[in-house]
């Protein structure tokens, strides 16, 4: 077995001392990256004693001081970026440009206003104690203890057992802070919470409320880059995130046509690689479950076009599953799941935005991806509720559109 990760407890670097170990393995390759251990109670209890103990020193200190000790942190970052991005699609499958994308926008995090509003007004809790998501464990993590950090309230982080190395790693970058203002471990804490510690888990994901809507004036080049961007962003592997792009009726069949020629295209491989557009699924429990669903739509009647089952490309023997592309009716060919984790994209014929609309009369609120020339036309169908519908009209690609740089950096080398 590799060499267990140490864990940061009160700012020093020490091994688990918990009996539990679990081998972080890549979904890409089924390789191993890493090794790492639960620790016990003694080290949980011991990271929450460093944590109390530093918090009378870090209040009393400069807004200024604490300001630039946290942006250090971020700079920290920065330096190591690539690796970080590295070791993040190793340990989690996704793709290297999305990763590295995601590197800087957890440094920015770092970045805060050394301003009086940071400090903290009326009774708060003395220690915070972090479930960052599973999904996005770098950039959650450093949103939220930087946060809480600039707050003057020192954080323990509970680390999920499923892609935590690259966090383990960026925590290096906090070395610069006082010792005992944060601890990152791994697991679920033992006999940790008490009174003044504020426990912040990572909030259930909302329902899928993004509507992506083209219409029959689109311009298509511009709307089948963007619905990709936001079907398959992280394989996806979005929790909430519907799986639906909303067409006009009359645009269906060419948009499908073009769709699928866009997607068809893109590379397919190893997370790690700077070229690969779409990485694997992030276990197998997650690839079951997709091939299951997309199985159930099938069943339905919905038209496949594209893809459609698990696969290996360039022989490898991770969770990938085919880029998916497939066209549902209205009636009995209406597939059953709004949301696949995977990356698949239905597209659902519709007369109008206000029928797209109406499709999902619970979510609250909307958000409308919105391509089209006649805006007015289009939101004429829409009886606007400023409340439940927010309207993103795309007029131009977005800088962290799919497939980002590796498309980019391809088509430059042609």
């Amino acid at each position: 077995m590799p060499e267990i990760a140490d864990v940061l407890i009160g700012g020093k670097w020490v091994a688990p001392a918990g009996t539990v170990t679990r081998v972080v393995t890549n979904p890409s390759t089924l390789g191993s990256v890493g090794s790492i251990g639960m620790s016990d109670e003694s080290q949980w209890q011991a990271a929450m004693r460093a944590a109390h103990g530093a918090t009378t020193d870090w209040m009393n200190r400069s807004f200024q001081e604490r300001a630039a000790l946290l942006s250090a942190v971020g700079e920290g970052l920065l330096v190591n970026q690539r690796e970080l991005a590295q070791l993040h699609a190793r340990e989690s499958g996704q793709v290297f440009t999305e990763s590295l994308d995601m590197v800087r926008r957890a440094a920015a995090c770092w970045r805060v206003d050394p301003a009086p509003s940071l400090a903290r007004a009326g009774p708060a809790p003395s220690v915070c104690l972090v479930w960052p998501r599973s999904d996005a464990a770098l950039l959650d993590w450093s949103h939220r203890v930087a946060d809480r950090l600039a707050h003057c309230i020192p954080c323990v982080t509970a680390l999920p057992v499923l892609a935590p190395l690259t966090v383990l790693r960026a925590a290096a970058a906090c070395e610069g802070l006082p010792l005992g203002v944060l601890s990152v471990l791994v697991g679920e804490p033992v006999a940790a919470q008490g009174p003044m510690v504020e426990c912040v888990r990572p909030a259930d994901p909302p329902a899928a409320g993004d509507i992506v809507y083209v219409s029959r004036d689109a311009d298509l080049k511009l709307a089948t880059a963007g619905a990709a961007a936001r079907r398959l962003y992280h394989n996806g592997q979005r929790a909430e995130q519907s799986v639906r792009v909303y067409v006009e009726r009359s645009l269906i069949y060419t948009f499908a046509d073009r769709l699928h020629e866009y997607v068809a295209f893109l590379e397919a491989g190893d997370a790690i690689k700077p070229a690969t557009d779409l990485g694997p699924l992030a276990s197998a429990d997650r690839l079951q479950e997709v091939e299951t669903q997309v199985g159930r739509a099938l069943r339905r009647g919905a038209l496949l076009k594209l893809g459609g089952r698990r696969y290996q490309p360039w022989g490898l023997t991770g969770y990938f599953f085919q880029p998916t592309l497939m066209i549902e009716g209205t009636g009995g060919e209406r597939a059953p799941d709004d949301q696949i984790r995977g990356p698949v994209i239905i597209l659902t014929p519709v007369r109008d935005l206000g029928e797209a609309l109406a499709d999902r009369p619970d979510k609250d609120p909307v958000r409308v991806t919105l391509f089209t020339e006649d805006v007015e036309r289009t939101l004429a169908t829409v009886k606007m509720d400023t409340g439940r519908v927010q309207i993103d009209h795309i007029k131009a690609p977005g800088e962290d559109w799919f497939p980002y740089q590796a498309r980019g950096a391809r088509a430059a080398r042609q």
